[in-house]
């Protein structure tokens, strides 16, 4: 999905140990949304109040 394809990161916050915590995209389309919708990932609902498409 990502590998050679130049990729955005929106930058949603910092964790508590300084790391970003953020969404990737290729192309205009939301890697992680686009990981959920297909089964190849989760939404951990403990955090997923800090992406809107989550809701």
């Amino acid at each position: 999905m990502v590998v050679g394809k130049p990729v955005s990161l929106r930058r949603i916050t910092i964790d508590r140990y300084g790391r970003t915590v953020g969404e990737l995209f290729v192309g205009g389309m939301n890697v992680q949304q686009a990981m959920v919708a297909s089964r190849h990932a989760e939404i951990f609902w403990k955090y997923a109040s800090q992406c809107f498409w989550t809701r």
